[in-house]
């Protein structure tokens, strides 16, 4: 099988990737002081997804770059969304390709209906705030994602001994951080998530608050008693999990590689346009497992191990992996990163996972034409 075979294959195509000789531009200017480097290829699928692959003794990096106008939606969301309304309708877009995917061609194409018949209300993310900064950030991301894979590549040339030791490294590395931070008091967290989950379902504080006060301690007991489990999962994930650990050294080279690209960009823009980024990207995976292992409701997905492992690469990313490329006033950096965890999950995770979720179940009652079925490959290439 050669490259272009393996991506018709695993992928929806949405059309040529037109911006393949950006793209190749971009990375070219990566490997200055390389050799060797492997050949990337650009497609434009509904996958949305880059990846290192070794097919017939060639290597590639496959460069998605529909990853790159959904990252830039996302940052329209977060950047000039004034409603939680776009990021409800914009999901029923992804689930429209995520179910589509899957073969589950009545609920895809609910879904896209859905989205048709609902993005004419859903606008107010088209008036940029800040157009040069939203582009910048979109820039950022694909850049550092690219440079993310290259590593995969990277790590892969290494001796098994030398894996064996960064990865060892690496892990005495986070075990140290994450043993002396602290919890939050369960209590805490029990009434951030319940009043997270309220704002998404209104816009008046004050009614999410009495809503959510007779669950709050329900939730707190819950926790205070799956405590331990928890931690037991997030120790064990460290202690076990190799495929983590290369992320997360993955995410380091990549933010290291960057900040010397751009050298002109201050090291907080681009630290947190990079965790924008992985927010957006954490966000993308908990869509597609939520669809794919059939999940009921959001709480089920906490338990799932690629969400949790998602979730474990952006708490490194978050708290460690700054203090080792720059000196910087971490307390700011911190309460940036907690800025942006707030607005994100209330403009765009919370709609999404607490709202346009439970309306599937609502979509998926409603009836639909088997003509309207029969052009969903249409309906999909033209979303």
């Amino acid at each position: 099988m050669n490259i272009t075979d393996y991506i018709e294959t695993s992928r929806f195509s949405k059309g040529k990737a037109f911006l393949d000789s950006t793209y190749q531009k971009i990375y070219s200017e990566m490997f200055v002081d390389d050799s060797y480097f492997p050949t990337l290829k650009t497609c434009y699928t509904s996958e949305r997804t880059c990846e290192f692959i070794a097919l017939e003794n060639q290597e590639f990096i496959i460069y998605d770059q529909y990853i790159g106008q959904t990252l830039n939606m996302f940052n329209r969301l977060f950047y000039n969304s004034t409603h939680k309304f776009d990021s409800i309708v914009y999901a029923y877009k992804c689930f429209a390709e995520i179910f589509h995917y899957m073969g589950e061609r009545k609920m895809a194409a609910l879904c896209a209906c859905a989205y048709v018949l609902n993005r004419e209300s859903a606008k107010s993310f088209k008036n940029d705030v800040d157009l040069e900064s939203r582009l910048r950030t979109t820039f950022l991301q694909e850049k550092f994602i690219l440079l993310h894979e290259i590593y995969h590549w990277k790590f892969s040339q290494f001796s098994p001994e030398k894996k064996e030791l960064l990865i060892l490294e690496k892990r005495l590395e986070i075990l140290k951080y994450w043993i002396y931070e602290g919890e939050l008091p369960a209590k805490e967290v029990a009434t951030t998530f319940l009043n997270d989950a309220m704002k998404a379902l209104s816009d008046d504080e004050e009614s999410e608050k009495m809503e959510s006060e007779p669950y709050i301690e329900v939730l707190t007991e819950r926790l205070e008693e799956n405590r331990e489990k928890e931690n037991d999962l997030m120790f064990e994930s460290i202690y076990k999990r190799d495929d983590l650990i290369e992320e997360i050294l993955c995410d380091e080279y990549a933010l290291k590689e960057l900040v010397k690209f751009e050298e002109n960009t201050p090291f907080s823009e681009i630290f947190c346009s990079t965790y924008i980024g992985i927010e957006s990207l954490q966000l993308m995976t908990s869509m597609r497992i939520f669809v794919m292992d059939e999940h009921d409701n959001i709480s089920q997905l906490i338990t799932d191990s690629a969400i949790r492992k998602m979730a474990y690469r952006k708490m490194a990313y978050r708290k460690c992996t700054a203090k080792n490329i720059v000196k910087i006033d971490f307390e700011e950096l911190h309460k940036r990163t907690t800025e942006i965890n707030i607005h994100f999950s209330n403009m765009i995770r919370d709609p999404i996972m607490f709202v346009a979720t439970y309306n599937l179940e609502e979509i998926s009652k409603l009836e639909i034409s088997e003509d309207e079925i029969s052009n969903l490959d249409e309906l999909i290439y033209n979303l």
